[in-house]
């Protein structure tokens, strides 16, 4: 067994974003040792992925954060968690761990005067130049590949400090005192201890899940979802070690937020292609009885429930519009839209009508309805007829100019002549269907956190019907390994930086308050 010789021992397992985060700011409280354990041969959690952007996403200002006031009926969670974010950002600027005040993580949505929601992913509000620096230190973190490339690219973009907060929580890690050790995947939490796949066991007084989701775990994702998750590259990052603790140990945990991608593509191949993700308004997603289930802008909570109820779905656009609308400047590997039309299990055709019969006569989908034809078409001309009126009656959505940034350019056509950003027509003379199927990065249904971050259990209440929680008063839980701390919503569509680091920050306060009583 391991031990260290400080008074208390904290385990942290994770070393993403949040892992680290919270491994600097306890390094900062005398009489803690800190260990992270990472199941990687390097930090950096889903950053290690030479595919992701820079991690520079502004939070929204407060005062443009009223729709989730609306949402979750109180704004004292958003405005702790906006206090807490400020001195998270102020610490780590304080001890030169981040360059930038503006690098955390909201998508930013903006609510205007006629209190419409758009989501403008952070880029709008960097001057031409430096989004085009941030942009650029994607593409060339794809392309240049070697690693003096790659750090004189980073070097320069230093001068701008434009670099990962990955990057500069890595550098801190390494001169903090933290005890790091790598290749470690834990695969079992006692009381006091966490045993590693080696078989090495590390003692803890105080232990901080930071592991992500239930990605790479498909025994556990098919047992809390009853759906076998197709795998791809992209999802193997996480060990689900802290819903796998929760769930053994009888502790709450919330498996209905689904967060992040929620669909994958079925490859010729057999394989299971990257990520099919909303390629352009002219689409329509249909399950096996031939009824449209969603609007494709739908947020990927909605989406993804729906997949894991379907588990499997049928995505109906047209040729010109897939190819508009997937991206040229990355590689397949890479891509998150489908790579090819000619690598994914699709179906090509001339008419709705031959689409239908290729769907029943191929067996595409299992078990389609004896109605599903009419159905299509019902929807079909359903679809179209929304499409020309602007109005989306079945699911409300796409109103709004910056519901369409997926998809394009809502400044440019086609997407600026259409009455409602999220919808377009489909072209019926070359058809592609693609079937899609459950997969995920993170769920954020990890167990249930307390204002502190503290892992909650359920009690036996008085109130017959109303189940209570208490807190297990040494364990934590941060960033995607709980169950998302903004009132139980998942920050944004996109990386949550945020998330993380308040988190971080709200283990390091609960737990200083503890040395400092003692």
């Amino acid at each position: 067994m391991f031990q260290t010789s400080s008074n208390l021992n904290v385990v942290i397992i994770g070393g993403g974003v949040a892992g680290m985060t919270t491994a600097v700011l306890l390094s900062e409280i005398p009489g803690l040792s800190v260990t992270l354990i990472e199941a990687e041969s390097e930090l950096g959690g889903i950053f290690r992925t030479s595919f992701t952007a820079p991690g520079i996403y502004y939070p929204a200002k407060r005062e443009d954060m009223r729709a989730l006031d609306t949402l979750l009926g109180i704004t004292t969670i958003v405005d702790e968690f906006y206090a807490d974010l400020k001195k998270v950002v102020h610490f780590l600027e304080e001890k030169e761990v981040i360059k930038n005040k503006a690098l955390m993580g909201f998508d930013n949505y903006h609510v205007d005067g006629n209190e419409k929601i758009k989501n403008t992913y952070g880029l709008d509000l960097l001057g031409s130049i430096p989004k085009a620096l941030v942009q650029g230190y994607a593409k060339l973190k794809i392309y240049l590949g070697s690693d003096f490339w790659y750090h004189l690219t980073y070097r320069i973009l230093a001068a701008f400090n434009l670099v990962e907060i990955s990057d500069q929580l890595k550098t801190e890690v390494s001169s903090c005192g933290v005890n790091v050790k790598y290749n470690a995947r834990v695969v079992n939490v006692r009381d006091g201890e966490v045993e590693t796949a080696e078989g090495d066991v590390y003692a803890y007084d105080y232990l901080v899940f930071a592991s992500g989701g239930t990605g790479g775990n498909p025994e556990l994702q098919k047992r809390v979802y009853d759906v076998d998750f197709h795998t791809h590259e992209y999802n193997k990052i996480n060990t689900g070690i802290a819903l796998q603790t929760a769930i053994d140990k009888g502790w709450a945990y919330n498996k209905n937020i689904f967060a992040w991608y929620a669909e994958v593509v079925e490859l010729k191949s057999g394989n299971v292609g990257p990520v099919l993700f909303q390629p352009g308004p002219a689409v329509m997603t249909v399950n096996r009885e031939g009824k449209r289930v969603y609007n494709e802008k739908r947020c990927y909570n909605e989406r993804g429930r729906v997949t894991l109820i379907e588990k499997e779905l049928l995505l109906i656009t047209d040729k010109d519009n897939l190819k508009r609308n997937t991206p040229n400047l990355v590689p397949g590997k890479y891509n998150a839209y489908l790579p090819s039309v000619h690598e994914g299990s699709y179906i090509e055709a001339s008419s709705l009508y031959d689409l239908t019969q290729q769907v029943r006569d191929q067996g595409i989908m299992k078990n389609i309805s004896d109605d599903f034809e009419s159905e299509l078409w019902h929807q079909w001309m359903r679809y179209h007829q929304f499409v020309e009126s602007g109005i989306d009656l079945e699911f409300q959505r796409g109103n709004d100019v910056g519901e369409v940034l997926d998809g394009g350019d809502p400044s440019i056509p086609p997407a600026s002549l259409l009455k409602n950003k999220a919808m377009a027509p489909i072209g019926e003379s070359n058809l592609i269907a693609i079937r899609l199927l459950p997969s995920t990065l993170d769920t954020c249904s990890g167990p249930k956190v307390d204002s502190s971050c503290r892992v909650q259990k359920p009690v036996n209440s008085a109130n017959i019907g109303i189940e209570d929680f208490e807190a297990v008063g040494n364990i934590f839980a941060v960033g995607n390994a709980n169950e998302a701390i903004l009132g139980g919503h998942y920050t944004a569509p996109g990386l949550p930086l945020s998330s993380g680091l308040v988190g971080a920050h709200r283990v390091y306060a609960h737990l200083l308050r503890v040395v400092n009583s003692n």
